[in-house]
């Protein structure tokens, strides 16, 4: 059941279908499509979001009136000077001059006045200067065409005047560039910081213009009527001026998004409105807007996958509407385009490839799942079925396959009797719930332990809390359930989810563990009282024969309390090692942060009294670090006390026992190994794993046996640990018992 050959691939559609997607949108991509698309949704998205402009700012247009009046262009700059003067007395805050002046005058006079007038007049006069790409052109500064020698005292005031046009021809941001002797500040950050010292720095590179609207947004005066003193100071008081050409002779007009065209001098004082009003519009990079698609395409993808088909119309639609919504957003919002080329094209091509391959992939499935309805499958050979022969001969493959069809039916009607047989004779009890959790099928076990019938609901019987906890556990779990007599009885309950074509099934096994638990109980009853209850009176044992040793002065009697002492020492040692091995064996330890270099401390120092008795000298060999694990404190202490009681006991006398600790990166990497090895008479290697067996020990030279659960212990306590410990031979002839336990941290010394 579990082979995925008889499983539809649900999401083989959806890779290939994404595998087509990437390809046609990688060549989309490599087209003008885009980049024309983009631009027209970005204008779009400008054109709707129009608003006043700052009332300090003001034209001043050198329009077709001006001249008409004053006469061609270019006009004599003592006119400009005058100007200058006149707005100087008008109170102006700024000015700005969209005039380039890079060439001296032909009357060394005219330059001369206009540079007295900006010279003497307060309020800020600002220049414009040119990046030029080559440096044999005259006048040329640091990459920069600037204003005439004449026109040079307040260089602070030459401002950048460079303005980006697309390739469609259209303006929809400024130019900021650096030069080598540092940067120009624009012509609309200059004004703006004139107005608004504690503006934040201009925008470095190509900096999006978040337009006010399209031409004729700005206020403007006529240059001649101010020149004339036709213009009221009222109007002009506090404003920031900017002067430049309007009328179309003099070509300076540039299409902008909001539709027609816009002169130059006015998309700078546009500039300077979003400066200081903070306004800031920026493309996001081409990523976010692959990310907009790829995401746009996973949620139609999930749609397509869940939807009917009448359905998958009107969520494309929707999609399209929520990638404009969500490029409308950004625009409004925040000031952020996210181009939606991209994605719209990857939703409108999602529906005729889902639509093309879903087709193809039906009828090849249906073909595919036909043959494998051969006679060698398990199923068919259990009920002697074949496959008709037209399916094999040179027939209608539409004839064929029918009739594969009503051969399978009748296989259907035999397989259904058959796997109810094996329910109904099932000796455990059996459940099949549906999605809505209702039951559909159980043994007649499961209707006389429980009485439950067809339909019944499974949360109101268990319990929604302890459904739930079966329906997600991998594991069996155990319950004490009340059967029909009213007994209460232990069972073990794990659940498992069956898919069945387009529906889901849930299999509830119950096996009864009544019996079973109830002998582990009596046999941990009993341990417990080998290994609890015995330790009092022999403890109370060891205390009186101490008691009687201080009280009796006859040495004769010495020997026989010494050898009853020892008894009972076995005895607790017994009781100990069924208690310790109870603990290793039911998974009850406390894990905490342990360091090796201290454990190791510790136990040399419990057993140091031990090995001084049996004249064997125990030593601690570092490498210059600090071990740490997750493990059991006091578990850990017993386990390495063990190993050196072991090493200790069948040591020589004035022999030698090693304590090293290392981390053997190769071997075993990410372990801490600790090692403990005597100069014994070491264990030979065909008994190397039988040691670790419970009650299983070597010959002990002192005639010391013990019982045979120490390294039995050990091996508990390190596979608990996600460690393992061996016996390995020793070059100094001895045994060598290594200890690898995970290391969660090392620090050097």
């Amino acid at each position: 059941m579990n082979d995925p050959e008889k499983k539809p691939a649900l999401l083989r559609p959806q890779i290939i279908l994404a595998a087509w997607l990437i390809l046609f949108c990688v060549l989309f991509s490599f087209s003008k499509a885009p980049e024309t698309l983009n631009r027209l949704f970005d204008d779009l998205a400008l054109s709707q979001f129009h608003r006043k402009v700052d009332p300090q700012l003001l034209l001043i247009s050198i329009d077709d009136n001006s001249l008409s009046q004053l006469g061609q262009w270019p006009w004599s700059r003592a006119l400009h000077a005058q100007l200058i003067d006149r707005l100087s007395k008008s109170e102006v805050k700024a000015v700005a001059l969209d005039i380039v002046l890079t060439e001296p005058a032909k009357a060394p006079t005219e330059d001369k006045a206009l540079a007295d007038a900006i010279s003497t007049t307060r309020m800020p006069v600002f220049l414009p200067a040119i990046q030029a790409d080559r440096a044999n052109l005259p006048g040329l500064r640091n990459g920069w065409l600037t204003p005439s020698e004449t026109l040079k005292s307040k260089p602070g005031q030459w401002v950048d005047i460079g303005v980006h046009v697309d390739p469609d021809g259209i303006l929809r941001s400024l130019k900021t560039p650096q030069s080598d002797a540092g940067a120009m500040p624009s012509l609309s950050w200059a004004m703006a910081n004139s107005a608004l010292p504690q503006i934040s720095p201009q925008p470095a590179g190509v900096w999006h213009i978040p337009f006010a609207g399209p031409g004729g947004s700005v206020p403007a005066v006529s240059y001649v009527e101010v020149l004339k003193g036709q213009v009221p100071k009222s109007l002009l008081a506090g404003k920031l001026v900017f002067v430049g050409a309007t009328a179309a002779g003099l070509q300076d007009l540039f299409i902008t998004p909001g539709g027609g065209y816009m002169p130059g001098v006015e998309v700078h004082a546009q500039a300077t409105d979003a400066l200081l009003k903070n306004l800031h519009y920026r493309h996001l990079s081409t990523a976010w807007s692959w990310v907009l698609a790829v995401l746009a395409v996973i949620g139609l993808l999930r749609l397509f996958g869940h939807s009917a088909s009448r359905q998958l119309a009107l969520g494309v639609l929707m999609f399209i509407l929520a990638i404009l919504g969500v490029m409308w957003i950004g625009v409004a919002a925040k000031g952020v385009f996210i181009a939606p080329a991209q994605a719209l094209f990857a939703v409108l091509m999602v529906y005729p490839l889902w639509s093309w391959q879903r087709l193809e992939w039906v009828s090849r499935f249906a073909s595919e799942q036909l043959e494998k309805l051969h006679p060698d499958r398990a199923l068919g050979n259990l009920f002697g079925w074949s496959a008709p022969r037209s399916l094999h001969a040179a027939e209608d493959p539409l004839s064929a396959k029918l009739r594969t069809i009503e051969a399978l039916h009748t296989l259907i009607g035999e397989s259904e009797t058959f796997f109810r047989t094996i329910l109904e004779e099932h000796p455990h009890p059996v459940m099949i719930a549906d999605t809505h959790h209702r039951l559909v099928k159980l043994n007649e076990l499961a209707r006389q332990q429980f009485a439950l019938t067809e339909g019944a609901t499974l949360p109101e019987f268990w319990g929604s809390d302890t459904w739930n906890s079966l329906l997600t556990a991998h594991e069996s779990q155990e319950l004490t359930l009340q059967v029909q007599s009213g007994q209460s009885r232990i069972f073990s309950a794990q659940a498992f989810s069956i898919a069945s074509g387009k529906n889901q099934f849930t299999l509830l096994l119950l096996i009864d563990r009544t019996e079973e638990r109830t002998l582990q109980q009596q046999r941990d009853d009993t341990i417990r009282f080998l290994s609890h209850d015995l330790r009092a009176p022999q403890s109370s044992i060891l205390a009186m024969i101490d008691d009687a040793r201080e009280q009796t002065s006859e040495s004769d009697n010495r020997p026989l309390l010494d050898k009853i002492a020892a008894a009972a020492r076995r005895t607790l040692s017994m009781a100990q090692g069924f208690l310790e091995a109870q603990r290793a064996e039911h998974n009850t330890v406390n894990l905490t942060e342990v360091q090796i270099n201290n454990l190791a401390l510790e136990a040399i120092y419990q057993a140091s009294a031990n090995a001084k008795r049996a004249g064997v000298t125990l030593t601690l060999e570092e490498n210059n670090a600090l071990y740490y694990v997750q493990g059991d404190h006091e578990l850990l202490a017993r386990v390495l006390q063990n190993l050196l009681d072991n090493a200790i006991k069948y040591s020589p006398a004035k022999g030698r026992v090693w304590v090293r600790l290392s981390t053997n990166h190769e071997q075993s990497p990410g372990m801490v190994a600790i090692e403990v090895e005597d100069e014994g008479p070491g264990i030979p290697a065909t008994q190397r794993e039988q040691i670790f067996k419970p009650f299983v020990q070597g010959d002990a030279p002192k005639g010391d046996k013990g019982i045979g659960l120490g390294l039995h212990f050990v091996q508990q306590v390190a596979r608990q640990l996600g460690g393992n410990v061996a016996c390995l031979a020793s070059p100094m002839g001895g045994a060598l018992f290594r200890l690898e336990l995970p290391c969660t941290d090392v620090e050097s010394l």
